[in-house]
């Protein structure tokens, strides 16, 4: 079975929520509008109005920070 968390912030609201669906990321990007969100990693999308900035931790990984704080990784 395939179980996705989905954050987000409702319109006029800048508090974080969470949902889960049972659609796998991989259906879940076919139903999203790709001008919008993006595919960045096997186990993210992002919205890309949501991303602040571009970083490299000490390791060397590349990940996106967005709104709010949250990191995602990138892949390679």
């Amino acid at each position: 079975d395939h179980y996705t968390c989905a954050y987000f912030k409702d319109s006029g609201d800048d508090r974080l929520r969470e949902a889960v669906t049972d659609l796998s990321l991989e259906r879940l990007a076919e139903r999203l509008d790709p001008e919008v969100f993006l595919r960045v990693h096997r186990n993210a999308i992002v919205n890309r109005a949501a991303v602040r900035a571009v970083t490299t931790t000490p390791a060397g990984d590349t990940e996106l920070e967005l709104d709010g704080g949250m990191k995602v990784p990138v892949s390679r």
